[in-house]
């Protein structure tokens, strides 16, 4: 095996970094959830168990909420398939992949900001 080039090593490197950091943002952000809201939390947890309860919390929710956690969970099991071959894709499909899940987190924020200014009016 070819000696691996110090430039790779840390771009490689800060690529991990990077993803170990986000996700320990977003882990951090769950943790808080679950410490603020446990009786909601626990329902999603029973969820992963459970999927039929997805019925159940759908019947909880405003009609705008059911788009919003229907759009969610379609896209997101879309991108999870795709992130789950993340290391056989080209340079440029994994930029492609970037910018769809960039778009697909920002998307949420207008529609959320709807559903809770629609809920203090």
């Amino acid at each position: 095996m070819k000696e691996i080039d110090n430039s790779f090593f840390v771009d490689f490197t800060d690529f991990y970094s990077l993803f170990l950091k986000g996700n320990s943002m977003a882990i951090r952000k769950l943790a808080d959830i679950q410490d603020k809201y446990p009786d909601a939390y626990k329902i999603i947890d029973e969820l992963k168990d459970n999927p039929n309860l997805i019925e159940e919390i759908s019947e909880k929710l405003t009609s705008e909420q059911k788009d919003i956690l229907i759009n969610f969970i379609l896209k997101s099991s879309m991108l999870n398939r795709k992130l789950q071959n993340l290391f056989e894709c080209s340079a440029d499909e994994k930029r492609k992949l970037a910018d769809e899940i960039e778009k697909f987190g920002e998307s949420f924020e207008p529609d959320m900001k709807k559903v809770v200014d629609k809920k203090e009016s």
